[in-house]
């Protein structure tokens, strides 16, 4: 009989549990560990009666430890990403809040509110109305993704991505959903949205979009496979103005994901993306 690989899970958030629920699922491998100082990862560790680490040094010391997932939010935390970014290249204005300290002039409309910490859109609202603010006011005392949030300038545009792969800039792509943003939904659900390279852009902003890919991903000391998404705004005198939402330093894999296909317009197959992948981690190590 095979044995099972131990499986340590970095991060307890929306990603890190999917991943442990993948692990106690498999009959292939066994979830050894969590690394985090969260208390949804103290109440897991309970759970599962596996040791919880408090940084990564103290689980590479630890016995029997075959493979790690990393599953924490995009660079860690949002805040300092936009903060680091602001100099170099154009991002919506944003400002932290405290969930406890929200008063209802703190937000302007139209404005986004999303976590500082999460990822896939989990806990993102769209702010348009009145109405919209006020159901956001009302659930915020139920807001279960971390103490601060971000409250950000609505950008009204397209949606567009670009990826790096190979340490070069894939084709752009422009994401179109069914619902009033790219939400989770429409990420995880086949056919509620739309992928396609655009054509109807101006060859220098095309350009520039994606040299904004590569400097976001240089500016970060990213290795590997990244994806940035942007908002492209049009201004009345038919400017062109593109803003750099985040950058996903461990973008998405499933069959609606966005690097995957950005992949095959290079002519990569998922498989070969996969090793790629893996053998980009290998020579970091």
């Amino acid at each position: 009989m095979n044995k099972k690989i131990n499986i340590s899970i970095v991060g307890t958030g929306l990603m890190g549990l999917q991943h442990i629920k993948a692990i106690k699922k498999s009959k292939k491998a066994n979830l050894h560990s969590i690394v985090d100082i969260s208390n949804n990862a103290k109440n897991l560790s309970k759970k599962y009666k596996i040791p919880l680490y408090s940084n990564v040094s103290e689980l590479l010391n630890s016995k029997k430890l075959d493979a790690v997932i990393v599953a924490t939010p995009n660079q860690l935390h949002e805040k300092h990403t936009v903060s680091f970014l602001k100099n170099k290249i154009p991002t919506p204005d944003y400002k932290i809040k405290d969930t406890n300290k929200i008063n209802p002039s703190d937000i302007p409309i139209p404005s986004v509110v999303k976590p500082i910490n999460n990822g896939s859109s989990v806990g993102v609202y769209i702010i348009l109305s009145e109405s919209d603010k006020t159901n956001f006011l009302n659930e915020l005392s139920n807001w279960h993704y971390g103490k601060y949030l971000m409250i950000e300038e609505y950008i009204k545009g397209r949606e567009l991505t670009c990826g790096i792969i190979n340490n070069k800039p894939t084709e752009i792509m422009e994401i179109t959903s069914n619902n009033i943003f790219y939400d989770y939904e429409t990420k995880y659900t086949e056919g509620m949205s739309k992928y396609e390279i655009p054509n109807n852009l101006p060859s220098e902003l095309y350009k520039r979009i994606k040299d904004f890919t590569l400097h976001c991903h240089n500016l970060l000391g990213c290795k590997g496979v990244t994806r940035t998404d942007f908002r492209l705004e049009k201004t009345e005198d038919n400017i062109y103005r593109p803003f750099v939402l985040e950058i996903n330093t461990n973008p998405g894999l499933t069959k609606t994901s966005l690097i995957p296909k950005l992949a095959q317009k290079e002519g990569i197959s998922y498989n070969e993306l996969i090793k790629l992948i893996i053998q980009d981690a290998l020579c970091q190590n």
